[in-house]
């Protein structure tokens, strides 16, 4: 029996998240001023939005799925370097 889709899309979003956001940390791409702020990162950006796009792949293909991803993504930095910074 298989797991539902969404689960697995959002797990593997959040380990792929988590895995990024750990890199860049450590590498010291970028840091935070409040320590909440990669978590809401993680779990809000990456697992739920994005795992939400990604179960759209099979329905509508990977090239309007991409470019929703980006757009949607932009966004979100920009109201990261306006808001949050």
């Amino acid at each position: 029996m298989l797991a539902n889709p969404y689960s697995l899309a959002f797990g593997a979003t959040l380990y792929v998240g988590l895995l990024c956001e750990l890199t860049a940390r450590l590498s010291k791409f970028w840091l935070y001023r409040k320590p909440v702020y990669p978590m809401l990162n993680i779990i809000l950006m990456v697992g739920i939005v994005m795992a939400s796009l990604s179960l759209l792949c099979l329905r509508s293909g990977l090239l309007p799925v991409f470019i929703i991803a980006i757009a949607i993504g932009d966004t979100y930095e920009k109201i990261n370097f306006s808001l949050l910074h």
